[in-house]
Order: C-alpha cells, then sequence, then structure tokens
C-alpha cells in the first residue's frame, strides 16, 4: 500500500498546482482568510437575559415575546439579503405548549435592527427548522416541534378583509421583505399552507425542511398566489421528521396533506430486525444556483458548476444509527394515488422506504448532514462524538474524519463557492473551517477557527449565503451571527475541483488521505 500510495504522489493525476494562482491573486495571505462579524441578531429584549428571564417579552416596546425560544435554524433568500431564523426550544419533550416564531431580517436595508426583525410570524407550536424557496426569495417554509409544516409568503401585504395591512412587508422588485413600522410587524395572511394533523402527517417533530426538483412527479401549473412570478412547478417542498416520515407537499394545497411519502425503513444491524430509523437530520441536493443564474448539470453559472447530480437524492442522519442516502422516487401518478387514497378513506396509503445506501454514523446522534453543491457525489455529517466526516456516494464508511473539535458538533454546510471548504459548529460556540486543499491526510485539522458567540453557548446551526457568498450565518442559543469572509474563503482555486474529484472516486481512507497530502503539498 505504502508503493501505491508514493506511486499516486508522483501520478499525473495528482498532479495539482494550487498555490501559483492563489499566489498570484493573494489567496494566501492571512488577511484574505479574515472573518469579521458584521450582524449580532436578536429579537429578544435587552434585558431579557439578565436576572429572571422576561416573559411578558415587552411587547409595548418592541421586545420579543418569547424569552425562552432560542435559535433552531437559519436560511438565506434567494437575493441573498434577507435571512430567516426559526425560533423554538431543544429542551422540550413529547407534545409542545410552547408558541414558536419566524423572523426574519432584511439586510439590505439602512434601517436594520438588530434587534428588532423586519417580520415577525408567530406560531403555536416550536419551529426546529427553516428553509427559503430556491428561487422565489419571499417564499419560507419551516417544520415545527408538533409535526406542522407551515409556508409563508411574505409579498402578501393584505390583511384577511383584502385591504393592505398596516405595517405589513411588501416584496421590494428583489424580492426582499419591507416593514413599514421598523419595529417587527406581524403578518396576518402571509401563512399561505399548514399542514393538518391526519394518517399521512407527521406525527414527530419534523427536523428539516427542503425544497428538491423532481420533473417527473409535478404538474406545470403555476403555483399562482405563492410567490407570483413564474412558473416554479418543478420544484416541491419536502420535510423529514424525528418519525421516520419523509413526506412531500404541494406548496399550492400545503393544508391538503402530503401528495406522497416515504418511511426511512432499513434492517438494524445489531438486531436484524426490519426498523424505521427517525431522522435527526436531512439534506435535499439541490444543483448550485447563484444570484447569477442556475448551474444545472455539467453547466456554468458565474464559473460554478454543479456535477453528478442524481435527481431526486437526499441523504438523511439517524438517531445513534446510521446516515442513509435515499431517492425520492414518486411520478404524477404514484402522487395522484397517494392522496386519493387518502383522501377516500383517511388512512395514510403504504409509505415506502426510500434508503439506497447505508453509511456508517456517529457514535450517538447525527446532528447534522450536508451535501457538497459542487459535487453531489460527496457529503458530510457531524454528531454528538464530535466527528466532522465527508463521504463518498458509494463507499460505506466516511473516507476523511476530522475529530479536533472538542465536544459534539451540531451544524455543518459546504461553501457555495470553494468546493473544498467546509465549516461545522457545536459546543462552546466554536466554527472551525477545514480547507481540504490544505488540512493534509494524516491529521486533518481546521484551517480556520473562531468563536461565534460571547457567553461560551453552543452553535446550533450554519449557513452560508449561496447568493453572496461573502457572508456566513451562525446560530447558537443566544444570537444568530453574521460574518464576512475574506477573498480566500470564498475565491475557488485553481485545481480545487479535482481535489474534490478525488476524493469522490476513492474508496478508502488512505486513497482519500493521499488526495489530501498531494493538494497540500502543491500549496507549498
Amino acid at each position: 500500500m505504502v508503493a501505491a500510495l508514493e506511486e499516486n504522489e508522483r501520478s499525473a493525476t495528482f498532479g495539482w498546482d494550487l498555490s501559483s494562482a492563489a499566489d498570484a491573486t493573494g489567496l494566501d495571505d492571512p488577511a484574505a482568510c479574515s472573518i469579521a462579524p458584521m450582524h449580532s441578531l436578536s429579537p429578544h429584549h435587552p434585558d431579557a437575559f439578565v436576572g429572571r428571564e422576561r416573559r411578558d417579552g415587552g411587547a409595548e416596546d418592541g421586545g420579543f415575546p418569547w424569552a425562552d425560544l432560542r435559535p433552531t435554524g437559519v436560511s438565506w433568500n434567494a437575493s441573498g439579503y434577507s435571512l430567516a431564523v426559526s425560533y423554538g426550544r431543544f429542551d422540550v419533550t413529547g407534545w409542545c405548549d410552547s408558541p414558536g416564531a419566524l423572523c426574519v431580517w432584511n439586510l439590505r436595508r439602512a434601517d436594520v435592527d438588530p434587534g428588532r426583525p423586519h417580520v415577525v410570524m408567530e406560531t403555536s407550536s416550536c419551529l426546529q427548522c427553516v428553509a427559503f424557496h430556491p428561487q422565489k426569495p419571499n417564499v419560507v417554509a419551516a417544520g415545527s416541534l408538533d409535526g406542522e409544516v407551515m409556508v409563508w409568503d411574505l409579498a402578501i401585504d393584505t390583511d384577511a378583509a383584502g385591504v393592505p395591512a398596516k405595517g405589513v412587508p411588501t416584496g421590494g422588485a428583489d424580492g426582499v421583505p419591507r416593514s413599514g413600522g421598523g419595529k417587527g410587524s406581524a403578518v396576518g395572511d402571509a401563512l399561505v399552507g399548514k399542514s393538518e394533523v391526519s394518517d399521512a402527517s407527521h406525527r414527530e417533530p419534523v427536523t428539516c425542511v427542503g425544497w428538491m426538483r423532481n420533473p417527473e412527479a409535478v404538474t406545470t401549473v403555476t403555483t399562482a398566489g405563492v410567490g407570483g412570478g413564474h412558473d416554479d412547478g418543478t420544484y416541491e417542498l419536502v420535510s423529514a421528521g424525528s418519525d421516520g416520515r419523509v413526506l412531500v407537499w404541494d406548496l399550492s394545497d400545503v393544508s391538503q396533506g402530503p401528495v406522497y411519502g416515504y418511511e426511512l425503513a432499513a434492517v438494524n444491524e445489531a438486531s436484524g430486525a426490519m426498523t424505521t430509523w427517525g431522522a435527526s437530520c436531512a439534506a435535499f441536493s439541490e444543483p448550485f444556483r447563484s444570484r447569477f443564474g442556475a448551474a444545472g448539470v455539467g453547466s456554468r453559472s458565474n464559473g460554478a458548476t454543479t456535477t453528478h447530480v442524481e435527481p431526486g437524492s437526499f441523504y438523511a442522519g439517524s438517531d445513534g444509527g446510521p446516515v442513509f442516502r435515499c431517492a425520492l422516487r414518486h411520478s404524477r401518478v404514484t402522487r395522484r394515488e397517494f392522496r386519493d387514497r387518502l383522501k377516500d378513506s383517511g388512512v395514510a396509503p403504504p409509505m415506502y422506504s426510500p434508503i439506497k445506501q447505508t453509511h456508517d454514523g456517529h457514535v450517538g446522534a447525527t446532528h447534522a448532514v450536508c451535501v457538497n453543491p459542487h459535487d453531489q457525489r460527496v457529503f458530510a455529517t457531524c454528531g454528538g462524538d464530535g466527528a466532522l466526516r465527508v463521504y463518498t456516494r458509494y463507499v460505506r464508511s466516511g473516507v476523511v474524519t476530522a475529530t479536533s473539535a472538542p465536544g459534539a458538533l451540531f451544524a455543518a454546510g459546504w461553501s457555495p463557492t470553494r468546493p473544498a471548504l467546509i465549516a461545522c459548529g457545536g459546543v462552546g460556540g466554536r466554527v472551525c473551517l477545514y480547507d481540504l486543499t490544505a488540512t493534509g491526510g494524516e491529521d486533518v485539522q481546521p484551517t480556520e477557527q473562531f468563536r461565534a458567540c460571547d457567553a461560551g453557548t453552543d452553535v446550533q446551526a450554519i449557513a452560508f449565503n449561496p447568493a453572496l457568498p461573502e457572508y456566513l450565518a451562525t446560530a447558537d442559543a443566544r444570537f444568530v451571527r453574521v460574518w464576512e469572509l475574506g477573498a480566500g474563503l470564498t475565491t475557488e482555486r485553481a485545481g480545487e475541483r479535482r481535489v474534490i474529484d478525488a476524493i469522490a472516486g476513492a474508496e478508502t481512507a488512505a486513497e482519500a488521505a493521499a488526495a489530501l497530502d498531494a493538494a497540500k503539498a502543491s500549496r507549498r
């Protein structure tokens, strides 16, 4: 094996030169890898964390009326200017009687107040996840602790009677939510879809919502009244829950129930029994999109390419179990049959397993899974064992493992413009960035790291901004913070994609390590 690795290092396959272009553009200058704080966002009243927490929220002076809530998810909209934050709790077991909230800050506006979101929407149950629509900057979905799936259209500016609502946000030409009041507005009828309790709905918390293309399953009818604009009929809303269900929703009639459903069923290798695995996290693959256009299979947009796209594929992590590669395989016909059967009998039709491949999981829960937006053969996970693992589509075990961060990791994400850059965050508020062109394969250490909180609270969510890649959002128990990344962390290096391609083709950890070692050597 040693001889083979030495031959790999001499091979033209690993003959990258990652240093010449970087030197010419100054990407290796430490200043180019700067990470600067831009915003610290929190709707809580300033005295909410001093002494006894306020329960009334100080609504009369713009305070956040739910002091027990914490950020549980973050999502940038399609324009890159607005940031949505779901608020809920991680300490609730069983039925949730605590309200939740969705807050949106429009960071393009000159009147940004870190303590007052431009949009505030209360929900009957804690929210656990959030996702903006990939194309419609005003459409956002969220999932709740009680299993509800909700969709809002922030462009709607009328009250229930059809009269323009005072102080309610309206969508501008760039799709950025507006607010007339400046202190945050509750949007009356912006809620355009909410799932109802049925035999086919989620029975436990929704852990992830996302948007996926499925051209075989959807009609070409425009989703009129939701987001406006062009036809987005090839997008479906997908939710995953800790009940093991993966449900597909039509954006135009979420209240009518899912249009199709799956169940994460696979053999438990420890017991040999068929088991339904609850989804602790999920990543719904979507080809890279930038503010300058869409990048499809093998196409380029703003220098970005998504390769090896498998339509309908997604990944799901489980609590104490494996990580699964899955695929949505429903069609227009099966959608119609599923909905008709549910409507006629009120009983959920059979839900088949979408699992195509089982990967080794973490010791404990898998807290986050993310797909490389540049090459969907590569994905990463992090979990309660403090490990960050990089996998390839058809290899069971992780081919790259980093365990330098002490304590559990809760969030991870790939850069939208740096194919080899991944960020993760966890216990104590530490965020680590790994540039796989510089880490080497023997002892994978962070290339950059910083503390994303003031009080040592855990980082629970991370989101790169696909439209404005210089911005990174992190969420801890108190604040959502926006960071500005230097050019060295946002500009793709020559040969960087070949490093990811080599990792994707690795069949063992040793082969992946050889690729990383060769990449690191080429930067010297």
